[in-house]
């Protein structure tokens, strides 16, 4: 399973505490984590790319900066996938948790991540979990632009895909219900985007909200907190059909 969204959503956070969650059913996991740049990690990784790539001494050794450093060392990681599939191999049977990261961008949609992933998912069932923030989708402009990227990056990896609005114990009740409006009810999202925004922005919004308006009943979407643990269930059971017989295309 390959956990994506954009910097600061809680990826790492629900790599860790998911996995600690699926253990507790007793389903083996291995962790992998994919990121070159992270330097602190709550969990720690049965498989860590770090041990072949680290962006801090690619940043060193090719004078690069942060952000060319992490490009480059996802453009080497190809070298070193083929290994890296071996170990995932020869620690059996599992839950493979792909920690990606924090810098999706890199990974999505550049062709070497495209590759990764390919190399990564193999013969195997593979599902991706898109983490949103429902701190950043409480206003319907902000609501709309993490659910184009979400389905950007479905258009790109095109497995299984799920959504999480993450971080629900941070938001109050009415907050939350309102943004479960906004994914159930077009025409209460496109009232909110009317009332907040105006002139050729408010036409755009309206315009991306209306393209999207099927997206969220196609691929299916669930409200979590990682640091409770609330929403797991529901999410482990939608994993468990895709990996025990449900499409796995799409």
């Amino acid at each position: 399973m390959f956990i994506l969204g954009p910097a600061g959503t809680g990826k790492t956070t629900f790599a860790s505490s998911f996995g600690d969650f699926v253990e507790a059913q007793r389903v083996p996991v291995i962790r992998v984590n994919l990121d070159p740049a992270v330097e602190n990690l709550p969990y720690v990784p049965d498989i860590d790319v770090r041990e072949y790539v680290f962006a801090r001494k690619v940043m060193e050794e090719y004078g690069l900066g942060p952000n060319g450093s992490i490009i480059a060392s996802i453009d080497l990681l190809l070298e070193h996938i083929d290994e890296i599939n071996e170990r995932i191999d020869d620690e059996g049977e599992g839950y493979i948790l792909i920690d990606t990261p924090g810098q999706m961008e890199v990974f999505v949609f550049r062709r070497s991540g495209e590759e990764i992933a390919k190399k990564l998912i193999k013969d195997k069932r593979a599902a991706a979990v898109f983490i949103h923030d429902i701190l950043l989708a409480l206003s319907p402009s902000s609501f709309i632009s993490q659910t184009f990227l979400a389905a950007a990056t479905y258009y790109r990896i095109k497995i299984p895909f799920l959504n999480l609005f993450n971080k629900i114990d941070l938001v109050e009740r009415n907050q939350l219900e309102r943004v479960q409006e906004w994914v159930s009810d077009n025409l209460s999202l496109l009232s909110a985007l009317e009332s907040e925004v105006s002139g050729s922005v408010r036409l755009l919004s309206l315009d991306l909200a209306r393209a999207l308006s099927d997206f969220f009943s196609i691929f299916s979407l669930y409200f979590v907190s990682s640091t409770k643990m609330r929403g797991f269930n529901d999410v482990f059971a939608e994993l468990q059909r895709i990996y025990t017989g449900g499409d796995i295309t799409d």
